[in-house]
């Protein structure tokens, strides 16, 4: 089945409602609401089957965002808030499962947006890594690399840009990795079964639509 959480309703405004669909009978099931309202914001699937929501924006507005965090449980249909939250509030940023099952969340807005946070599936918290971002990047993209390692590519930093970085969950570092061959925001990452990364779509510089793809190889 489908998950579908939030989003911005007819009236603009962020919902807290959801929905299953049911790809065999072809049909949508209202399920319990979330504890607030989120768009732009995160949902990874655990590897128990839980589904992690993390932050995004709350009321209309570019300052209402949340750093808050629920699990939703599909034996119940219903959501859990954490106790653990973000440092701050985040919109537009990445989520990624580890091959460990942890959760790294990466990008978004605002200054904490540097820093990178992993969520652990052992205890349900959130921890800082020690290595932050390079740069500023909302609108970025993110994917999850065979050896455990992430791959930050592109987003915005008052511009579309080029540069990405890597996190490496071992130690918590961030490095620069190699430039798309061009600037990049909005766009997607896509691991492949075999390893590379396909980097396609977005906006580039002066939102023009980026039409070439690249691909990343480990």
């Amino acid at each position: 089945k489908v998950l579908v959480t939030g989003g911005i309703g007819g009236s603009t405004v962020p919902l807290s409602s959801a929905e299953l669909y049911d790809p065999v009978a072809n049909t949508w099931t209202t399920v319990g609401n979330m504890s607030v309202a989120r768009a732009h914001h995160t949902a990874t699937p655990l590897a128990g089957g839980k589904v992690l929501l993390v932050g995004g924006q709350t009321s209309n507005g570019f300052n209402g965002f949340t750093a808050t965090a629920e699990l939703f449980d599909p034996a119940t249909n219903q959501f859990t808030t954490l106790a653990s939250t973000l440092l701050r509030g985040r919109w537009h940023h990445e989520a990624v499962r580890l091959p460990s099952g942890n959760v790294v969340i990466v990008g978004g807005n605002g200054e904490e947006s540097l820093r990178v946070e992993v969520f652990s599936t052992a205890t349900n918290t959130f921890s800082v890594a020690s290595g932050q971002l390079g740069i500023y990047r909302l609108y970025t993209a993110a994917a999850a690399l065979p050896d455990g390692r992430v791959l930050i590519s592109g987003g915005t930093n008052g511009d579309a840009v080029a540069s990405t970085e890597i996190f490496n969950p071992a130690n918590g570092t961030v490095v620069f990795g190699p430039n798309l061959t061009l600037s990049r925001q909005e766009h997607e990452s896509v691991t492949l079964p075999n390893g590379k990364i396909l980097i396609l779509g977005g906006r580039s510089l002066n939102n023009v639509p980026a039409r070439i793809a690249d691909l990343f190889t480990p």
